[in-house]
């Protein structure tokens, strides 16, 4: 070593400093005065901070090749610091070819391998680098290790991988991924929903589809109607795409409003707002009225009340042409508070009194000098205590109502010279009314004269602190002095010192007016306890306002007080905890510390500790036993950053110290969690007792303490992880199992595994899962076949197929799957979990599809018991099978399956019906014939089975829905037609209409509804001339029909749209009479454009002389939810009388 080296060396064993945040200062100035290369390679760590130090030292002087070696070690907390740095990652992408990285995996560990997969992937920019890499590790790891390096390959790569496998990508891998191939982002996003197993493809990835809205709006509409999206956005994110797209938010309205921040909306848009308003309102009127505070509640940005409801008013009337009073059921209390005083005379007169308003409800918004004498006279009538307190709190509503101050002081002069000694409730509700109604503080000296006279209940403590505090305001807004006043609370018992706080500065006089007070109304004990609790509302203003601090007043009389409340009040701990970490002297520190500790339990403590550790590490040393007895019964756990600045304080002796109390003490979980930490590996394990037998209750329950702590050991003992591997200690060891065998690496874990094979059958599955998913491909298949020779336990035969069945859902190649048929053939024909395992089939590759499905259809087809789980495992099957897999299947297979349980009740009807729909429609159009032919034998076999009738519905249904789905109108036509061949209407009537109606749902324009209602009306006297016409049935059927036929209609309401279509039904027969009287719908509230064409449908209806007609006519009027404010039928009838 040269003289460099050694200086160096030295000076980096020699560092001074008392707290770790000088040693790190000190470090950095180490090597900032360093200039020529170190060559650090033989610098040995004496202490865990010192291993840190080195490890920045190989970043500083960028010597990657010895870090190489550092995390073979395994240490999480070093590896962790490693793989932090960008050019560490920068060096292995240009210095370290595919071949190298493989070999470097064997070294470290499996979560290693992991981390620097997920940085290469984020930083690798190098493309043909990312695909060396993904080349090399697939063939040594498998495709599972080597996808979390796709973002970091090629877009042919990608592209060919998502195409071919089922690979499971992240959605932060996906962001990587359209990041960095954006003019890609469809192509890759619609590759990866093809092959995804996820049951909602959206919500699994809302985080990309948000980045996507944010940056590619035409993008995200055209994915987000694709794949069904809806995100919801944040308030920031609502204001950032408001400001920045407004004009496409108030062009597409209805598109966004569902995805925007409702409360940032109209603060977003500021004068825009009322046009995006009109356009997001409702077609319907009645939608409007049941959802009227949703819309009402967009309006709450606007401050001035009687603007809002001109707002809503005007928007109203725009898109609705009518008037908004008219509705009853819209008008409430709040929106005629809305209303300025002239506004609201003028109304009153030409309106009468809603339904919904109390008599003296509608009084108080009268004029004071109408509405006053007669809530008086109410009251003076009244004997009901409920009753009265309605009307005396209504006297203070119906003046705020009129903004009159002077009618206010004739209420509250009438209410103390009548209701002083009423009941208490009366008065009590009059004082709240009074606090919630007006700003006290703005009120004039006359009525706090009256106020201030009150006598408020002694149990209504707040509302008697609320009132107090408005008149402190109003004295500071008038420039009075509160001195006396505040002294006055005081002495009436006041302690709450914290007031004015909505305008801090009077809150700041009050405060020191409060404490200076003090000596002058409390003495002695007292005096110490209120002194107290005002240090307390001092302590919390200069939390709030760090920059106008209060003085602490800490003086001898403050830390007596704090020392009376110790002793009497478990309160106090917060207070003394905050003195010690903002007013530390090592003096009063200790006194305060003594007095903290009296406390058990106190949540404060690990804070304080960890403070005092940090920066105070020579008090925290000397009063160390104290303060970790106390920790110890303070706290269930010890928090991560205590245990880490602990370990570094070697230079203090802490780590010994800390030891040292833990070894004098009881053994427990929290005294093992924090020694495992803070002693040496040796000292650690010497705790242990080794002696196997768990009748040895003293022995056998510290184990069960201390082994579940061995996973936190660095480095990890196998030796003491292999002693424990047997029975009765598997619960206790088999998290440091996991642990060790996931943080070392493959060459030290080989001989390790090999001992874990000879162990009892419990170990042994833990084994086999182990050897599957830590180690490379060709260690992971020689143990596996290894174990299938020499195995025959149930336990561990079902662990070995568990295994190789995922090691060949993750790498789908022959040899995965011959060793995954051998563990099958090996496994308990009895045992039906192997069921459940082979059958969950949503993520084998496309390459070896139809092999599985042939494997495992022939598997549980021949399973020797029955049951629920393997009627199961073949629903999970078929359910496997999409649009694009059917097609590989054999055509035999699927016939084949399809003739044997397509009708047939049982528990996995429903797929077969949905699995015989695929193959019909996308594989052989041909065997339609045989599928109808099968329903109409059915049908005339088990006609009265309700159940061979719910199947045959279903499936029409769902051939019907796939059609739509894909756009095959032709094989709908053709199924119609076949269907017609062997059925007649009658005789499957209910899927008849079903058919027939979704013909006419994809043959006619979309919205228009003129062309349907024709349609419709030929359906009927088709049915009619079949002598099967039944209104009640298709009423029922086009019920199901009738959202799909009215969506994108132009009109202006659905209650519009639906009227247009049914008038377009009508004709000179009568059966479409009796379809359109049975499907009127029942309108509340309509608009006069929806009245016009309602009133024009009756007379239509009314016309027709059939008596059947008019029978129902009038059963429609008669309908109990029909509005009692629409004309009669007997109306209707005398305009044609």
């Amino acid at each position: 070593m040269d003289s460099t080296n050694e200086d160096f060396a030295t000076n980096f064993y020699n560092l001074t400093g008392t707290t770790i945040r000088e040693r790190k200062k000190c470090f950095r100035a180490l090597l900032n005065e360093t200039q020529s290369p170190v060559n650090l390679s033989n610098l040995q760590p004496r202490t865990p901070l010192e291993e840190i130090f080195k490890i920045d030292a190989l970043l500083h002087f960028q010597q990657h090749g010895v870090l190489f070696e550092v995390l073979k070690e395994g240490n999480p907390i070093v590896t962790e610091r490693i793989l932090r740095e960008a050019s560490f990652i920068d060096y292995l992408s240009k210095n370290v070819n595919g071949e190298a990285l493989v070999e470097f995996y064997l070294h470290v560990s499996y979560n290693t391998k992991l981390k620097l997969m997920n940085k290469l992937s984020l930083h690798l920019r190098n493309a043909d680098r990312g695909d060396e890499y993904f080349s090399c590790v697939k063939q040594a790891y498998g495709l599972y290790l080597a996808s979390k390096l796709l973002p970091a390959c090629s877009l042919d790569v990608i592209l060919d991988h998502l195409s071919r496998y089922r690979i499971e990508v992240t959605p932060r891998y996906l962001l990587r991924i359209i990041k960095k191939y954006p003019s890609s982002t469809e192509s890759v996003i619609d590759k990866l929903h093809r092959q995804s197993t996820s049951a909602n493809f959206a919500k699994k990835y809302m985080y990309v589809f948000k980045y996507l809205f944010k940056n590619d709006e035409k993008l995200y509409s055209k994915l987000a109607e694709k794949y069904n999206v809806v995100i919801t956005m944040g308030r920031r994110t609502t204001s950032t795409f408001l400001t920045e797209r407004k004009q496409l938010a108030i062009d597409n309205p209805r598109k966004y409003y569902n995805l925007l921040h409702k409360k940032r909306i109209g603060r977003s848009l500021k004068e825009d707002f009322v046009s995006f308003y009109e356009q997001i309102l409702p077609k319907s009127v009645n939608d409007f009225v049941s959802n009227f505070q949703k819309y009402f509640v967009l309006l709450k940005h606007i401050r001035s009340k009687p603007h809002r409801l001109r707002v809503l008013l005007d928007a109203f009337e725009k898109v609705y042409d009518c008037d908004f009073w008219q509705f009853e059921a819209l008008i409430t209390v709040e929106l005629l508070k809305m209303m300025t005083v002239d506004d609201r005379v003028l109304w009153m007169q030409t309106h009468h009194k809603p339904k919904t308003f109390e008599d003296h409800t509608w009084i108080t918004f009268l004029k004071t000098e109408d509405s006053l004498p007669k809530l008086k006279k109410l009251i003076s009538f009244t004997f009901n205590i409920k009753l009265r307190t309605s009307l005396v709190s209504s006297l203070v509503e119906t003046c705020r109502i009129n903004c009159d101050k002077l009618a206010l002081l004739d209420v509250l002069n009438y209410v103390v010279g009548n209701h002083r000694n009423d009941h208490p409730s009366i008065f009590q509700k009059f004082v709240t009314t009074l606090y919630g109604s007006f700003r006290l503080s703005e009120l004039d000296q006359s009525h706090w004269d009256v106020i201030n006279d009150f006598t408020i209940p002694s149990d209504n403590r707040w509302l008697n602190i609320s009132i107090k505090e408005q008149y402190v305001y109003y004295c500071l807004d008038k420039g009075l002095s509160v001195d006396e006043l505040l002294v006055s609370l005081l002495k009436s018992g006041f302690n709450q010192y914290s007031i004015c706080e909505k305008k801090p500065a009077y809150q700041k006089i009050c405060l020191q007016t409060f404490m200076k007070s003090l000596p002058a109304v409390y003495q002695s004990e007292e005096l110490h306890k209120k002194h107290y609790d005002c240090l307390e509302s001092f302590l919390k203003w200069n939390g709030r306002y760090p920059n106008d601090k209060l003085p602490s007043c800490l003086d001898d009389t403050t830390y007596e007080a704090i020392a009376l409340r110790s002793e009497t009040n478990y309160v106090s701990t917060p207070i003394t905890s905050h003195l010690i970490l903002a007013h530390f002297s090592e003096e009063r520190a200790q006194t305060l510390l003594e007095l903290l500790i009296k406390r058990q339990r106190i949540s404060s403590f690990d804070k304080v500790s960890i403070w005092l550790l940090k920066y105070h590490p020579h008090f925290f040393k000397k009063n160390l036993d104290t303060i970790m007895l106390h920790l110890k019964a303070s706290c269930w756990t010890v928090k991560p950053i205590f245990i880490h600045l602990s370990r570094y304080y070697t230079h203090l002796e802490i780590p010994e110290k800390m030891s040292e109390f833990c070894s004098s003490l009881d053994c427990s979980s929290w005294i093992s969690n924090l020694l495992v930490y803070i002693s040496k590996p040796d000292q650690f394990l010497n705790e242990i007792p080794m002696k196997l037998d768990v009748r040895d209750w003293k022995n056998y329950k510290l184990q069960q303490i201390m082994l579940p702590q061995l996973r936190k050991l660095l480095p990890h003992s196998l030796d003491h992880i292999l002693h424990f591997c047997r029975s009765g200690y598997l619960q206790n060891i088999q998290r440091s199992l996991y642990s060790a065998c996931y943080n070392l690496g493959e060459l030290k874990l080989i001989p390790f595994l090999r001992e874990l094979n000879n162990r009892p059958v419990s170990i042994r599955k833990h084994a086999i899962f182990l050897a599957f998913k830590v180690f490379n491909l060709k260690f992971s298949y020689d143990s596996l076949e290894n174990s299938v020779r020499v195995e025959t336990h149930p336990v561990v035969t079902k662990s070995l197929f568990k295994a190789a069945f995922n090691m060949f859902l993750r790498n789908c190649d022959g040899k995965a799957w011959d060793l995954m048929v051998e563990c099958l053939k090996i496994t308990d024909e009895k045992d039906v979990e192997i069921v459940k395992i082979f059958t969950k089939s949503k993520r084998v590759m496309r390459d070896y599809f139809v092999q599985y499905m042939l494997y495992v259809w022939d598997f549980v087809e021949n399973y020797p018991s029955t049951g629920k789980v393997v009627e199961l495992g073949k629903c999970d099957v078929l359910t496997a099978v999409t649009s694009e897999l059917i097609t590989l299947l054999p055509e035999n297979f699927c016939t084949r399956l399809i003739r044997r349980y397509f009708l047939k009740p049982s528990t996995f009807g429903e797929v077969v019906t949905k699995f015989t729909c695929l193959y019909v429609i996308h594989y052989d159009s041909k065997f339609l014939a045989v599928i109808c032919e099968m329903v109409a034998d059915c049908l005339k076999e088990q006609w009265k089975d309700v159940n061979c009738q719910n199947l045959i519905y279903q499936f029409v249904k769902e051939f019907c829905a796939q059609c739509k789905a894909g756009n095959h109108l032709g094989m709908l036509q053709l199924f119609s037609d076949t269907w017609n061949s062997f059925l007649k209407p009658h005789e499957a009537y209910n899927e008849f209409l079903y058919l027939r109606l979704t013909i006419i749902l994809v043959n006619t324009t979309k919205g228009d509804l003129i062309e349907i209602g024709k349609s419709l009306g030929q359906l009927c006297q088709l049915l009619n001339d079949c002598h099967c016409f039944i209104p009640h049935e298709i009423c029922k059927s086009y019920e199901l029909f009738k959202t799909e036929f009215l969506n994108n209609s132009e009109k202006d309401s659905i209650e519009e749209s639906e009227l247009v279509l049914l008038d377009s039904v009508l004709s000179d027969n009568i059966v479409s009479c009796l379809f359109v009287v049975l499907a009127l719908p029942h309108i509340k509230l309509m608009s006069s454009r929806v009245e016009s064409l309602h009133d024009s449908i009756i007379r239509k209806l009314r016309n027709c002389t059939n008596p059947i007609l008019q029978v129902h006519l009038h059963n429609y009027f008669k309908n109990e939810n029909f509005d009692n404010n629409r004309k009669s039928f007997c109306e209707y009838c005398a305009d044609y009388i």
